[in-house]
Formats: structure tokens, C-alpha cells, sequence
């Protein structure tokens, strides 16, 4: 069995080690492994469901390569994507489908990104472009300092990360999933307390805070919206009022007034866009677009100073992606600090004022997007490369 593992890893430039042990993998490795269970039971066919959702551009072309080098051997793949640019680099033909119909099948050469994105929506659809307002402040609003934290095994995830956030300003994390990035927002947002260092905001001290006292001071977007960000079970109207029924805003002590609360429920419905047919829909029957949406209502309505988000395009569409971006520029441009965690370096490029590069849970690199190119900023996120000094320039390790 460990033999034929290894035939189909070398055949296909499947590099999967048989005998490592699934928890200690990399998101990358697991697709490989998923891939291989198909080739395992002889499959022809292979469905991929927004394969590169979680990886980075590296990784996602060395998948391209697997998938080419199956079509190569005479197997079928079936990808499924919003992300146009995997469309035009990975498939000989494409379907575009919209609510639920198709709107046609074409060879993938013959036609645009620009083109796919406005059949897709329905509407032409011009390149991200964003008006920056300055309003960059002089004094930091969110500050970290000399941050560690471990894991359950003792094994240290952040390394003396040290960096400060301003109003006005779109901060990016990017780095390689597994790097320390759900670490970093875990201790930020309390739900892992962090080894030493401080934290503040504001000026005051959130260090040893309880989750509820850092969440007056920030809103946050959690990485994963299904686990974190959501009650699935409950109504879009639960969603949207979660962490506002003891703050006065639709409360009186203990009891809820529903009048309040399903007015707020439909003012940010219509603000962001979120389709549903009623409050009381489950928020499990809703897109994944406007399920983000709502996480996204809910944790900008207060205004607060600092908003800490993290992979807010991951599992969208086209759409609800460019919605989501022009509200993060509005709330920048508003004077929010916005801490940002995306491994989509089309996200990255288009919506920071500054990147940190982080590589096994230390910052290699700060840049701004036009000091640096994709290729670079992916070697860094990779740990082929590292500053000199933050903000220099680079050198090989």
C-alpha cells in the first residue's frame, strides 16, 4: 500500500510522505493527500470544489502542475472557482454559471477575465480600483509588543512580534497558512492568552482582558466564519444582534426589545446587501458570500476604532468579494485601523497601506505594495527570503 502511494506521488509530483500522520500536515499536503485518495480507488474523474481556497499562489500553481500533468494521463478535471485568474491559468474550457443558470460554455483562450467576471455578474466589471482618502493618524491606536505565544505542546507559534497600527490605515498579515496567523488573531481577540509581551489599545492595556472588555475596544472578523463567526443553527436576525444584547443598544438590563432589534437587523440587511427572504431564515441555508456579509454587519456597525479581520474573501464569490473590499477602503477612509490577515495576494495588493510578511510566526519583511512584487512577497511568505531590517531590502537566507 505504501508502495503504491508512492508510484502515484511520483507520477503525478504528488510529494506526500505515506507515514506522516494527517494532524501534522500542512493545508497544502491535505489537498495532495485528497487528491491521492481519488487516484488510489482508480478514479477518472476528479471534482475539485475551490481547491486553492486556503493556499498560497505557490502552492496553488504547484497544484495547476498536478492537475495538468493528470489531464496529461487522460484523467477529467472538473474545477469549481471564483477566482478567475486560476480559470484562465488552469482549464482548456469554461462554464459560467450565475444564480443557478449557465451562461454559457466557451474555450478558456477565447475569452477574458474581464469578460468572465461581467457574465458572471451580470454587469460589466471594470478592475479593482479604490479612492484613498488620507487620513492617517499620527499616534498608534492598536499596538503589539514583543508577543509570544505557544501552543498545547509548548512549541512557540509567535516570536517577539512587535508592530503598531494606525487609524486610517489598511495593516495586512500575509503569510503561508500554518505560519501563526490564527495564533496572532487568537491571542489578539483573547481566546488564547499569549506567553509575554503586551498588548494595548487605545492606550489601555488588553493584555490579560477578558474577551468581552477587548470587544468594546474592537470588531472581529474571524478566519473561520462557520466555527467562529456564526451561529448556523440560528436566525439571520440572532446573527446580526449577537454581542449587542448587553450593551443598551437593544437592551434594558435583561430583557431584548424586538422592536429595536429587528429595525437594526434590517437597516444592516439593506446596507450590506444580504439576501435572504426574511430575519428568520437560517443562517445555514444562506451563500457563503452572505453569510460573511453578516459577520461583516455586525462587527463594523459599532464604529470602532480598530477592526481585526481576517480571510474575509475566502469562499466568496466574485461578487460579495469587490462588496466586502469597497466596505474595508469606506471604513478605512472613515479613520479605522484595520488589521488584515489574507493569503490572496490579489487581496493583499489591492487593499493595504502596508504588509508584514510572516514566516513561522515571526515578521521577515514590511513593504509597502509598491515597493514589492507577488513573486517576492510569495518568497518571503515562503521563508526563501527575509529583510535585512524591516522595511530594507532583502536578502537570501
Amino acid at each position: 500500500m505504501i508502495e503504491k502511494v508512492r508510484i502515484l506521488s511520483d507520477n503525478y509530483g504528488l510529494k506526500v510522505d505515506p507515514n506522516a500522520l494527517i494532524k501534522d500536515l500542512s493545508v497544502g499536503l491535505l489537498q495532495r493527500v485528497e487528491i491521492l485518495k481519488a487516484l488510489c480507488k482508480g478514479a477518472d474523474i476528479l471534482i475539485l470544489d475551490e481547491p486553492t481556497a486556503v493556499l498560497t499562489p505557490l502552492e496553488s500553481e504547484d497544484l495547476f502542475k498536478v492537475l495538468r500533468s493528470m489531464v496529461q494521463n487522460g484523467k477529467t478535471v472538473i474545477l469549481i472557482t471564483h477566482k478567475l485568474k486560476e480559470v484562465k491559468a488552469a482549464s482548456d474550457r469554461v462554464t459560467i454559471l450565475s444564480h443557478g443558470m449557465t451562461k454559457g460554455t466557451v474555450d478558456t483562450d477565447t475569452i477574458s477575465i474581464r469578460e468572465l467576471a461581467s457574465r458572471m455578474m451580470g454587469k460589466d466589471m471594470e478592475a479593482e480600483s479604490f479612492e484613498r482618502k488620507s487620513t492617517l493618524a499620527n499616534h498608534p491606536v492598536f499596538c503589539m509588543t514583543g508577543v509570544c505565544m505557544v501552543d498545547t505542546l509548548g512549541i512557540e507559534r509567535i516570536k517577539n512580534m512587535s508592530f503598531e497600527l494606525r487609524s486610517g490605515e489598511i495593516l495586512t498579515v500575509a503569510g503561508v497558512e500554518g505560519n501563526g496567523q490564527c495564533e496572532l488573531i487568537n491571542g489578539i481577540s483573547g481566546f488564547q492568552k499569549i506567553k509575554s509581551g503586551k498588548i494595548s489599545v487605545e492606550g489601555n492595556d488588553i493584555t490579560n482582558s477578558s474577551i468581552s472588555e477587548r470587544r468594546k475596544y474592537m470588531g472581529i472578523v474571524p478566519e473561520d466564519r462557520i466555527s467562529t463567526g456564526l451561529s448556523l443553527q440560528a436566525s439571520v436576525h440572532d446573527n446580526l444582534i449577537g454581542g449587542y444584547h448587553r450593551n443598551g443598544i437593544i437592551n434594558k438590563g435583561m430583557i431584548l426589545n424586538f422592536k429595536v432589534s429587528r429595525a437594526l437587523a434590517d437597516d444592516l440587511i439593506k446596507k450590506y446587501s444580504i439576501i435572504t427572504e426574511s430575519q428568520q431564515v437560517t443562517v445555514k441555508n444562506l451563500s457563503g458570500g452572505n453569510q460573511q456579509k453578516i459577520v461583516l454587519a455586525r462587527e463594523t456597525y459599532l464604529k470602532h476604532k480598530v477592526l481585526i479581520i481576517s480571510q474575509p474573501s475566502r469562499g466568496v464569490d466574485i461578487g460579495a468579494t469587490r462588496f466586502i473590499h469597497e466596505r474595508l477602503i469606506e471604513l478605512r477612509n472613515a479613520g479605522a485601523a484595520i488589521l488584515l490577515v489574507s493569503t490572496d495576494l490579489d487581496e493583499v495588493f489591492a487593499l493595504s497601506d502596508r504588509i508584514i510578511a510572516l514566516y513561522e510566526g515571526e515578521i521577515v519583511g514590511e513593504f509597502t505594495p509598491d515597493t514589492i512584487t507577488r513573486e517576492q512577497i510569495g518568497m518571503y511568505m515562503t521563508g526563501s527570503m527575509r529583510a535585512a531590517a524591516r522595511g530594507t531590502d532583502a536578502i537570501e537566507q
